[in-house]
């Protein structure tokens, strides 16, 4: 038993330290009138307005039935689903008035309470939805302002105790250093 033991633990060292590559593949038939874009060093990801002010549409809706829930009884959870919901209301109405090329960056959008320091544009919610359009192939992408269909994206295990562990995406052309989307998911406690 202690030998079956120790096996388990000699290959989880090696499966704990892993890395998977995966590959992305872009649409080739993109062709949506009004896209916004996001950009990041040598990349620009273009992404069809109409889903992203949609998709901020049903989160306001839902963030505002949230905060007719908790109008009577709670008012601090009543403003923070309040102030969120406002928050992504106005970025549906900004995207819907955009032309083509609307910086994505430039949109307001957090869960809670008005904060100077997250009223500046370049938020981790928009982003978040560009990063899945692109890996739902939805998107074009353009490195070093070429066009390009495949891009790669990589899940590599981090950390080494049971507390300090998770896993780093990143999602690039040819270089991980270089990368458009970099994401952190922890798993330890």
């Amino acid at each position: 038993m202690k030998f079956v033991f120790y096996l388990f633990l000699f290959v989880w060292g090696f499966v704990g330290q892993a890395q998977t590559v995966n590959k992305i593949e872009l649409s080739e038939t993109v062709n949506e009138e009004r896209m916004g874009v996001w950009t990041r060093g040598d990349y620009q990801v273009y992404v069809p307005l109409a889903f992203i002010a949609d998709a901020f549409r049903i989160n306001s809706k839902t963030y505002a039935e949230s905060a007719a829930t908790y109008y009577d009884t709670d008012s601090a959870t009543f403003l923070y689903f309040e102030h969120t919901s406002k928050r992504y209301q106005r970025a549906a109405e900004q995207i819907e008035k955009a032309d083509h090329g609307f910086d994505l960056r430039s949109l307001i959008v957090y869960a809670g309470m008005e904060n100077d320091k997250d009223n500046v544009g370049h938020s981790k919610v928009v982003e978040a939805y560009v990063k899945q359009v692109v890996q739902n192939g939805a998107a074009m992408v353009f490195f070093k302002g070429e066009r390009i269909y495949t891009l790669q994206s990589r899940y590599e295990s981090k950390g080494e105790a049971i507390l300090d562990h998770g896993y780093e995406i990143r999602i690039y052309v040819d270089d991980p250093e270089n990368y458009l989307f970099q994401d952190y998911q922890h798993l330890g406690w």
